[in-house]
């Protein structure tokens, strides 16, 4: 196994991966484990008509601009492909001599 029979090894606990968050934040920590599911759900209050129509335009916004960047980088990729082919096709043509 590569260790021997050292049994300090091989019967090691495994260190808490985020112990530090505990030292830097503390209090607060403890605070927000205290609380059960229901009851940090049960604080969530209602949106009213603003925020909602304020979230579903900022969604719609958000959502056109993926598509234009979408389509933005199919043209450039097409421009790109058409222009290498071009000079793929002039370079054989009359460089080479095909």
């Amino acid at each position: 196994m590569g260790f021997g029979m050292r049994k300090e090894v091989y019967m090691r606990k495994p260190k808490k991966v985020h112990a530090h968050i505990k030292e830097l934040y503390g209090q607060e920590l403890e605070h927000s484990r205290s609380k059960t599911k229901e009851a940090r759900l049960i604080e969530v209050q209602p949106l009213t008509q603003e925020q909602r129509g304020d979230i579903k335009k900022r969604i719609k916004r958000r959502l056109v601009q993926e598509r234009q960047t979408k389509i933005k980088v199919a043209f450039i990729s097409i421009f790109l492909t058409v222009v290498f082919l071009a000079a793929l096709v002039w370079f054989t043509r009359y460089v080479v001599g095909f």
